[in-house]
């Protein structure tokens, strides 16, 4: 009896084990892994924020123009140079960043976000 309560034990630790590597693989394939560098240019993703009262989400932009990385405080963690009449905290999670390419051949090109 207790044999057979050994082996049932293990075989649902076994299929426990497969399940959480089934979610794990389904789950890292949608995270976006991202590293910015102090000194970089990033548009910062303001569709949370607070400050388009009234307006329809189609008119809200994405990202607004783009800051400097002043800090890192983790790995997924930068404090942005923001102006003195922005409202929100200077600190920012990377998946609310996105980086601002520079195209040498055309400066005074916009970049498309």
């Amino acid at each position: 009896m207790v044999k057979g309560c050994e082996e049932k034990y293990t075989q649902a630790k076994k299929l426990l084990e497969q399940t959480q590597k089934s979610y794990e693989k389904y789950t890292n394939k949608t995270q976006r892994h991202v590293e910015f560098e102090v000194g970089q240019h990033v548009w910062l993703n303001v569709q949370d924020f607070k400050m388009f009262n009234g307006l329809a989400p189609s008119f809200i932009v994405k990202h607004i123009r783009f800051y400097d990385i002043l800090n890192k405080l983790h790995l997924d963690v930068c404090t942005l140079k923001l102006p003195s009449n922005f409202v929100a905290h200077p600190t920012f999670h990377v998946l609310k960043l996105k980086l601002f390419l520079c195209d040498e051949q055309r400066p005074n090109q916009k970049q498309r976000v």
